[in-house]
């Protein structure tokens, strides 16, 4: 796949927002990340991080009760999940707020790369991978959504979070890691595309079952 890259945000031994699912997306990140590797697509990471005195931590950033506060550098929570840990050669970008764009320097390594196409999956959805789904949609880059290789602390905080997404960045492609080995491998596979803006409205009841749709 040409001018495509993956994309792994913040899959770190850090849980203290106590993500469900942790463990699936894991292993189905290894599954994607094995099959990049394999057609040699690049693989980038981001890594959120904070200096132990918190200076360059969002406002209001919680602080466990222990005094230290999450995602601290210098400490085994930050480092990335020995079940997708990265190679010498994979760049790794350190962020300090939810987007794996914000003062980092994402943007230039994957315009240097010349990628038009991110796959993308991480920690946690509503969060970190929402915010840098839309700043990759608002630079142009075309997105691969893997629906099951990212969590969130509840599944339906997750799956409203892929239904936002399928609603409103355009193009966005939504898929299950499994059909996206078969993508990455160059072989038929099943997705969910984009045809329009604002396509669901789900009541609280319906969210499960329209997310369930989108593959």
């Amino acid at each position: 796949m040409k001018n495509t890259a993956l994309l792994l945000i913040d899959m770190q031994n850090e849980a203290s927002f106590s993500i469900q699912g942790m463990d699936e997306a894991l292993d189905n990140a290894a599954l994607v990340l094995e099959a990049c590797r394999q057609k040699r697509i690049p693989v980038l990471y981001s890594r959120h991080t904070h200096r132990s005195d918190g200076l360059d931590a969002s406002l209001k950033e919680p602080v466990p009760e222990n005094g230290s506060i999450a995602y601290c550098l210098g400490t085994d929570a930050v480092e990335i999940s020995v079940k997708v840990r990265p190679l010498r050669h994979e760049p790794v970008v350190d962020k300090h707020r939810w987007s794996s764009f914000f003062a980092t320097e994402l943007d230039l390594l994957l315009r240097r790369l010349d990628i038009k196409k991110i796959i993308i999956g991480g920690f946690v959805t509503d969060g970190c991978v929402l915010n840098t789904v839309y700043d990759a949609f608002f630079r142009d880059y075309r997105i691969v959504l893997v629906k099951d290789m990212m969590a969130a602390s509840s599944k339906t905080a997750h799956a409203f979070s892929v239904i936002n997404m399928a609603n409103w960045v355009y193009g966005i492609t939504i898929i299950r890691a499994d059909q996206a080995v078969r993508m990455v491998s160059g072989q038929d596979y099943r997705a969910w595309l984009w045809t329009r803006p604002d396509q669901f409205h789900p009541q609280p009841q319906e969210i499960m079952e329209v997310y369930a749709g989108l593959e």
